[in-house]
């Protein structure tokens, strides 16, 4: 190996390292393996305008005031909430709604918003033990594209 070839390894090396790093900090942390605390939920959580451009392709409409009110009493109010519907079209909409909120173990802890006897899981998401942000995965579970609504202070 010559010492240029190292030097230019360890410089690769590094600049992986310091963005992994970098990466890794935005990121949420792994799913909650303990219940969450009903009230670390209670209040308002609006639609962060990260999310705004997915929201926009999907529906053709901004969501500009995207917000999910959670009540104490387990009932839940949307306003211009993005959602998907498999079965009518269009297949995404912004939707007025309100019905029942729950936490529930799925493959991770969720919390499901039940309208019409269907539920629309968000997931929990949380840093260092503490709930951040709702998410919802856009079309697949498995989708790097996701809406992501955090608390309003």
């Amino acid at each position: 190996m010559t010492k240029r070839y190292r030097w230019g390894l360890f410089v690769a090396c590094f600049i992986t390292a310091v963005v992994f790093v970098y990466r890794e900090d935005k990121k949420f942390s792994a799913a909650l393996d303990r219940k969450p605390n009903r009230e670390a939920f209670i209040g308002r959580w609006r639609l962060e305008s990260d999310s705004f451009p997915s929201v926009f392709s999907r529906t053709g409409k901004s969501p500009f005031i995207s917000e999910i009110f959670l009540g104490q009493d387990g009932r839940f109010k949307a306003s211009d909430m993005p959602m998907e519907n498999h079965f009518k079209e269009p297949l995404f909409s912004l939707v007025s709604t309100e019905g029942e909120w729950e936490l529930e173990r799925q493959q991770a802890w969720v919390l499901s918003l039940v309208v019409n006897r269907g539920g629309y899981p968000l997931r929990i998401e949380s840093k260092n033990g503490e709930v951040v942000a709702l998410s919802y995965a856009v079309s697949d579970p498995d989708s790097s594209e996701h809406w992501i609504w955090k608390k309003v202070p």
